[in-house]
């Protein structure tokens, strides 16, 4: 006479094989539907000009993204030599004291960024 097998090594291993089931089933559905990850997106231009300086924080990371998102895209210095200019007119910071304590410090602050942008 065999002993029975522990209910909970059973559990486990049915628990295991219908979490795989699950997931195996939610990427057959979703490679059904026609989901894919975002790619490059090409820009209908190839030269642009910004005046946004690429030492500032801000415009790294402004080259960066366009870079990684549209690889043939240049940048050029002049903008007579751009397909396309992206003029900055608005940088400005700004704060605004939330909530003050008994004794009149500032005890929170709202922080602002306003950008503001031109595309010809």
């Amino acid at each position: 006479m065999s002993a029975p097998l522990p209910s909970h090594s059973y559990s486990s291993h049915a628990r295991l094989a219908l979490i795989l089931a699950g997931l195996l089933a939610m990427a057959m559905l979703l490679s059904a539907c026609g989901f894919r990850m975002r790619g490059t997106t090409d820009l209908p231009y190839e030269r642009i000009y910004t005046n946004v300086s690429d030492n500032s924080a801000f415009g790294a990371h402004l080259r960066r993204s366009i870079r990684a998102n549209a690889p043939d895209v240049q940048f050029v210095s002049e903008p007579r030599d751009a397909q396309v200019q992206l003029i900055q007119e608005v940088n400005r910071e700004r704060r605004r004291e939330l909530s003050i304590d008994a004794s009149g410090h500032v005890e929170e602050y709202e922080l602002i960024l306003e950008f503001a942008f031109r595309i010809t």
